[in-house]
């Protein structure tokens, strides 16, 4: 540290050294020295910081500042650097401060004004600007710190002109982006050369010359101009830059580069190499192999055997290849069995297009194959790409790319195929593919083959019928037979273009006999059925093991071998397999629709014979999918002698039982909620989840019902184990019989506990597939089919009924079979996996959907040769292409690996996630076998079924297995009904109920229908008879009154129009009045504060409901909030349930029950309004401060807060209109003079006008009305304006002219009625009468409401009744019936229903507790309802003489007419030629 000093003395700041130590050194000196000081404080420093201080950097930096000093004075010429930019004290300086330059140009601003940096934006820009354009001096004036900091200024023209230069730098650097990307990449390529040379090759030494060669010959091959030349100098500086350690060394002209360490080395030895010797090398490494891939033989037999790719590739080429690819250490290397397909794909391609010697060396692009070395790969490649695409170009371009056959060599082959085949087929005598095996069971499978169904012409699409065989060849263990009859393909065989012919098939193959069947099948008898319970519980025994294994073990670790999902668990529990892969083989296609009887007949000949043929006496087994299946079981009903059930078994396809289970289960679960929470669990989207419903994609749907069933399984243990916690006293009851208690007394837990049942038993039906298991085949059908029937599946459930039988009868009437079926062979496997068996139509789909590619059958359906080889050569590409593959397939899977696919640890782990994740959700939405009420709710929404949806699931299973036993007694035991007689349909409506619409139109046009008929008979009868139209005219034409009625029920019209008569009596504001009190009708408040963005019914009541009615406690000083009462059997309560009907849905109101999406449909169901009324009491009241007067209703009790006693508790009233007037009249009597009530109901406005006469001085509000039309009415000045009488007797007339209990008259509305009422002033006296005694009707009130009516239907009328009126309004006005008024008798009943209510019901509306009348008394009707009584006296058509007919047909003496005295007439049994009177 001797130097300190001296820097210290020179003003020299070191770099990087912080710029605080060294302004005065002199301080680090206490006396004796700088180092004396160091030592007695014991000084430390780094090394790093120790060389900063030596001599040389001291020297270096004297140097610079003394060059800096002679500079000072030339500012234009200075170079700026970091360190330029600092002072001797390591301070940041702006060049030249003190004067005012640009800092781009150096210049003053006397001509230009200088702008100064202000904004980070600009610095930003600038630094970018100077990056892009390498401009040194502004790189280094922009080192000192941002711009801002150093106070920076700058001439707008320099800051453009800058960013002009940036901008054409960086489109010069866009265009050369490739150029220099290549360089890049030599350069890497290089840089690994030289170090792979050093390391495994020795070599110490490079010439800088060979580095270059190779560098610009590389930039050649990578499109570089080669005119460019390569600067090996900056070469050699790019190389050192990237490798430190090595240096460049001169010698004469050459340049040598080495690295350090091995310079030594290098410089005893000289630099030579020696190419020559390596490519002689690899020049007899190369004659070697190929001269035994041309003396390696390698022919297309036809077939592709487990070893093909092998064989056919010389051993010497086979160990290059795979010593290129996986290295050349003997510890890489592998024996035959593991070679990768990688190196056989490679090693085959090298063996097809070597050639002996090119034919024309300038046509280098042709290909030339010599078919003695025709390796498999290039033959499946082209079969494969021609079967799936049917494209030409695609197959040669693969063919020019040397990777595929030509399209040529392709159709060769395929032509060879089907005509080997079918030349074998004529030599054996009947169709059975020479590679199934002799002396093995077989099962065959038919199906429908479709192309393009949806095809707008049928020239485009295609229905055919195919059909395979199988066979299970027995154990591991044993040898697999000598395939006899293999096909040899003939390699010789040369066919020309234009030559390419197929020959034809047999023709006992081709030809079809006509065939019919009866309309009405009989089954024949059989009494051996077994009677099934609906309790197997054995069939699920190992489901439920399953179930507790994932209940164990799903809140653990998860590992490859934890096994929770359903395939895992039960591979898990099987021994090690000892069945080989099925043997499957297609037949030649049949171009007839497969859903014939002449097809099915066919079908049933070509298996028969082909059985015959392999396995001489075995009888014939068919798989086939239901309506399949339906025409062979008739047929074998109808052919008995031929096709008879003791010559064939005819099976269920178990694929599309399994489909038809899973869309079962989504009837089941539809609209219960499944879907919602298998969205919210993540588990699939909403549309996945849906598509689940119709097992759209059989195995999701599959995965989601073992989730579910292991969610619904967990959920049901979770509610046990609460049951068992908080079981009061004795011991708790085992887990099956709190079930069966449960099921029977909660429909939610039946509900959900069946749907894990049913998913559960279609598990294991499916498993009896997996595991080749026939007797847990049979009983899982038996019990499944009941559920068929009960859910409407009747097809299934018809014809799964038949299979069944057959299945449970199978040991007496095939014993063979039931024997093989036993050990596994009514299932087919394509691998040796554990649990992956499959149905046998499932084989044969798979066979199907190669033949159903994208190539298909595109183009052929107008050519009947190409027609004819798919048809022909399909099934046998269908057999080379699975050979090749099963090839592949077998390379991947060692012998050792038998494992389930599902049997990893990703699997297992994302299983019992998504388990976790739907029981979260269960929980969430509600567990619903924790559910103590009697109802059946939605999963999701909490929506509350109504009882029939409950009697529908309780009876559903039962009516399902009455069902299933009454068709197996009529139809398979005593033949009482045809196999095709209907099955009724059960009304399933547990979750799906759909609303019924009113059909107007119809019933109006029936009406009409009458009205014609009714004067038709008029007519007539008058032609006979005398009539008497008075008679006729005091009687109603139809059951009730048009004039009144809407098609029965009450003719409610618009009771608004009554406001805007009210309202011309006083003037409305739209400022809120002054106000001592308010009283709020509740269920308005509640439909106009909409939910909004809450999503419970808890942050409704919290952050909606209580805020409006705490902001209205701020404005007034009593606050009443009044509910509507909901009475059984009252008339109001029919009113609200016919608004409802169709049009609402059941909710469960909690405190997390989800907010449903239509509020208003919510909200006219009158069972949610009241859960939610109560919700919103219980809500308010326990936030409510006693500082306040609140008072609320509670049913027909009040609830005040302050607790205080009140007069009007109880109250009887049920509708908030008149229970409003009873708290004004309470509010009134405590002294508070301004009232506001705040309602929408006509009904509220009128009892206001009448209530304000019996109370004394008071100003009452009514804030009316929503939206734009919101205002505020003034009832007690209107109520002044009309008078004290007026006032009393308008809830009388508003009652007679039309309310909620009583009906409007048909085109008659308020307004009429108001100005009727204005005219004649002489009826207020009688609507006052009858407000303040109701319980009379005297006859001169009867008498002026009459003529009230008459004056409504016409004003200029001088009728003295109202029958009079009808007749008068139709002979001489031509009204139609329609628009007459009532009779006298429906008008009297109409009195009284409007007095019961504007008398009995609105003249005591300030009373609590009223003594009201029977409706039965005042114009209604009814036991368990209420229904209006519309007359008392029989229709027209029933009592007038007129219209009185009789039934005799001969003599007509003591008939109806003649006892009435009148003549017979065309009516009449006797047509009116009898004499009677």
């Amino acid at each position: 540290m001797v130097n300190i000093p001296s820097y210290g003395c020179a003003a020299i700041q070191p770099f990087g050294i912080h710029r605080k130590i060294l302004p005065d050194t002199t301080r680090l000196d206490e006396g004796n020295g700088i180092n004396a000081t160091f030592k007695e404080q014991s000084a430390r420093w780094h090394k790093s910081c120790y060389l900063k201080f030596g001599n040389t950097k001291l020297e270096r930096a004297k140097e610079r500042k003394r060059k800096s000093t002679e500079e000072e004075d030339s500012p234009s010429k200075r170079v700026f650097t970091r360190s330029s930019l600092t002072d001797e004290n390591g301070v940041c300086v702006q060049p030249d401060s003190k004067s005012c330059i640009c800092f781009l140009c150096d210049k003053g601003g006397t001509n230009e004004t200088l702008h100064e940096v202000s904004t980070f934006q600009l610095d930003y820009r600038v630094r970018k600007c100077a990056q892009d354009i390498q401009d040194d001096d502004l790189l280094a004036k922009l080192s000192g710190g941002d711009l801002i900091a150093l106070e920076a200024k700058y001439h707008a023209r320099c800051l453009v002109s800058l960013y002009n230069r940036a901008s054409r730098m960086v489109h010069q650097k866009a265009g050369g982006s490739n150029e220099e990307t290549c360089k890049g990449i030599a350069l890497a390529e290089l840089l690994t050369y030289i170090e792979e040379r050093r390391r495994d090759d020795d070599i110490k030494v490079f010439r800088l010359a060979d580095l270059v060669h190779l560098y610009r010959k590389r930039l050649k091959q990578l499109g570089v101009e080669s005119e460019i030349r390569v600067n090996s100098t900056h070469l050699k500086d790019r190389i050192l830059m990237h490798l430190p350690t090595m240096k460049g060394y001169k010698e004469g002209r050459d340049v040598f580069l080495t690295f350090e360490e091995d310079v030594g080395t290098a410089l005893r030895e000289s630099y030579h190499t020696d190419c020559d010797e390596q490519s002689l090398m690899v020049k007899k490494i190369a004659e070697m192999i190929r001269q035994d891939i041309l003396d390696q033989k390698a022919q297309f037999s036809g077939k592709f055997d487990q070893d093909c790719q092998l064989k056919t590739v010389p051993r010497s080429l086979l160990s290059l290849t795979n010593m290129i690819i996986n290295g050349c250490n003997i510890a890489d290397q592998t024996d035959d069995a593991n070679i990768s397909q990688p190196v056989l794909t490679i090693a085959q391609l090298l063996m097809y297009n070597c050639i002996k010697r090119r034919r024309d060396k300038n046509k280098t692009h042709q290909l030339y194959h010599n078919m003695d070395r025709e390796v498999p790969l290039p033959v499946f490649v082209g079969l494969k790409v021609h079967a799936l695409t049917r494209k030409r170009q695609l197959v040669d371009t693969l063919f020019d790319l040397g990777i595929s056959a030509s399209y040529d060599r392709v159709m060769d082959i395929v032509t060879a195929l089907g005509n080997n085949i079918c030349e074998y087929y004529q030599q054996i005598g009947t169709v059975c593919p020479p590679h199934i095996l002799k002396g093995e069971f077989i099962t065959a499978a038919a199906d429908n083959i479709d192309h393009n169904p949806s095809s707008a012409t049928s020239t485009g699409s295609y229905h055919g019928t195919s059909l395979s065989l199988f066979q299970n060849p027995g154990t591991s263990q044993s040898t697999m037979p000598d395939v006899e009859g293999s096909i040899v393909f003939n390699h010789s065989l040369t066919i020309s273009k234009g030559q390419r012919k197929m020959m034809e098939l047999p023709k006992f193959y081709t030809e079809l006999k006509p065939t019919g069947l009866p309309a009405d099948a009989f089954v024949p008898l059989s009494s051996s059925m077994k009677q099934m319970s609906h309790d197997n519980l054995h069939v699920r025994e190992e489901e439920y093991n399953w179930l507790s294994h994932v209940e164990n073990i799903h809140d653990g670790d998860i590992s490859s071998e934890s096994n929770v999902s359903w395939a895992a668990y039960h591979a898990s529990q099987m021994g090690e397999p000892d069945t080989l892969p099925s043997i499957n083989a297609m037949l030649p296609m049949f171009p007839e629709e497969a859903n014939s009887a002449s097809m099915m007949r066919h079908c049933l000949d070509v298996v028969k014979a082909a059985v015959q043929h392999a396995n001489p006496g075995q009888i014939p087994v068919i798989c086939v999918d239901q309506p399949l299946y339906a025409k062979m079981k008739q047929l074998q009903w109808s052919m008995d002698n031929l096709y008879g059930e003791d010559k064939f078994a005819i099976l269920l396809g178990g694929l599309h039982i399994e489909m038809t289970s899973y869309k079962l289960l989504g009837h089941w679960l539809e609209g219960s909620g499944w879907v919602e929470a298998m969205q919210e669990a993540t588990i699939a989207t909403s549309g996945t989840a849906e598509s689940f419903l119709k097992a759209s994609h059989i195995t999701r749907t599959r995965h989601a019902h073992q989730v579910t069933a292991c969610a619904l399984y967990l959920s049901l243990k979770k509610a046990y184990d609460v049951y068992v916690t908080t079981i009061p006293e004795g011991p708790p009851m085992s887990f099956s019989m709190w079930c069966t208690q449960r099921r029977t007394d909660h429909p939610q837990f039946l509900y959900w506990y069946t749907a894990l049942e049913l998913e559960l038993l279609v598990l294991a039906f499916v498993r009896s597939l997996r595991t080749g298991n026939f007797d847990l085949y049979v009983d899982t059908l038996a019990e499944l089919t009941p559920w068929m029937f009960g859910l409407n599946h009747t097809h299934y459930a018809r014809w799964m009924s038949v299979h069944v039988r057959d299945m449970q009868n199978i040991d007496s009437s095939f014993p063979d079979v039931a024997r093989e079926f036993r050990s596994g062979k009514f299932v087919m496997a394509k691998s040796e996996r554990k649990f992956s068996h499959m149905a046998i139509d499932q084989g044969h789909e798979q066979n199907n959907g190669l033949m159903k590619e994208d190539g298909g059958i595109i183009g052929l359906t107008q050519d009947a040769d190409a027609m004819l080889r798919w048809a022909v050569t399909g099934p046998e590409l269908v057999r080379v292409i699975s050979e090749f593959e099963k090839s592949i397939s077998g390379r991947k899977e060692s012998a050792m690996q038998i494992h389930h696919h599902e049997q990893t640890r990703s699997t297992q782990r994302l299983f019992a996630s998504q388990v976790k994740c739907l029981v979260a959700v269960i929980e969430n939405m509600g567990n619903p076998f924790e559910e103590e009420s009697q109802d059946l709710l939605r999963l999701h929404s909490r929506d509350i079924m109504d009882k029939e949806s409950v009697e529908c699931l309780t009876s559903i299973q039962l009516k399902g297995q009455e069902q299933y036993n009454a068709f197996v007694n009529e139809r398979l035991k005593t033949n009482a009904k045809p196999i095709s007689a209907c099955i009724t349909r059960n009304k399933m409506v547990i979750f799906n109920k759909q609303s019924t619409k009113t059909k107007g139109a119809d019933r109006k046009i029936s009406l009409l229908r009458n009205e014609s008929s009714l004067f038709a008979r008029l007519y007539i009868s008058c032609q006979t008879r005398e009539g008497d139209l008075d008679n006729f005219f005091s009687h109603e034409n139809h059951p009730f009154p048009p004039s009144l009625s809407s098609y029965g029920n009450l003719r409610l019209g618009k009771k608004s129009d009554l406001m805007t008569c009210l309202e011309t009596a006083t003037s409305t504001r739209h400022v809120r009045p002054d106000s001592d009190a308010s009283i709020l009708d509740g269920a308005v408040i509640v439909n106009m504060l909409r939910p909004g963005v809450c999503k419970t019914f808890g942050e409704y009541a919290t952050k909606i409901f209580v805020p409006y009615i705490q902001r209205e406690q701020e404005q007034t000083r009593r606050v009443d909030i009044v509910w509507d009462q909901y009475i059984d059997n009252s008339l109001k309560a029919q009113t609200r349930d016919k608004r409802a009907v169709g049009q609402s849905q059941r909710r469960r109101v909690e405190e997390t029950s989800p907010i449903p999406n239509n509020w208003q449909q919510f909200l006219r169901s009158n069972d949610n309004k009241k859960e939610l009324f109560d919700h919103l009491n219980a809500t308010l009241l326990k936030s409510a401060s006693t500082e306040q007067n609140l008072v609320v209703t509670d049913g027909p009790n009040v609830r005040c807060v302050p607790p205080r006693d009140t007069e009007i508790d109880p109250c009887n009233h049920e509708e908030a209109d008149s229970r409003i007037m009873v708290h004004v009249a309470d509010a009134a009597n405590e002294g508070f003079r301004r009232i506001l009530v705040r309602s929408v109901d006509t009904d509220v406005v009128v009892l206001a006008v009448a209530t304000v006469q019996q109370l004394a001085s008071i100003e009452l509000w009514i804030a009316f009305g929503t939206g734009k039309d919101f205002r505020y009415i003034a009832a007690h000045e209107i109520s002044q304006t009309l008078g004290p009488q007026k006032s009393l007797a308008l809830p009388v007339f508003h009652a007679f002219t039309g309310c909620d209990t009583v009906s409007q008259f048909s085109h008659i509305g308020k307004k009429t009625a108001w100005k009727v009422w204005e005219t004649h002033d002489e009826f207020t006296a009688t609507f006052y009468d009858l407000h303040s005694s109701p319980h009379h009707i005297s006859d001169e009130a009867e008498t002026a409401l009459e003529y009230f009516t008459i004056l409504l239907f016409d004003r200029t009328s001088t009728c003295s009744s109202i029958n009079q009126l009808r007749k008068h309004l139709f002979t001489r006005k031509n009204r139609p019936m329609s628009s007459l008024p009532p009779t006298q008798a429906a008008l009297h009943q109409h009195m009284r229903r409007a007095i019961l209510q504007g008398g009995h019901h609105w003249g005591r509306n300030t009373t609590p507790c009223r003594q009201l009348p029977s409706p039965a008394e005042w114009g209604w009707t009814g036991e368990e309802e209420w229904r209006p009584l519309w007359t008392t006296l029989p229709e027209a058509v029933e009592s007038c003489p007129e219209l009185l007919k009789c039934k005799c047909r001969t003599r007509c003496t003591a008939c109806k007419c003649a006892q009435a005295q009148l003549k017979c007439t065309v009516y009449c049994g006797c047509r009116g030629e009898c004499t009677n009177v």
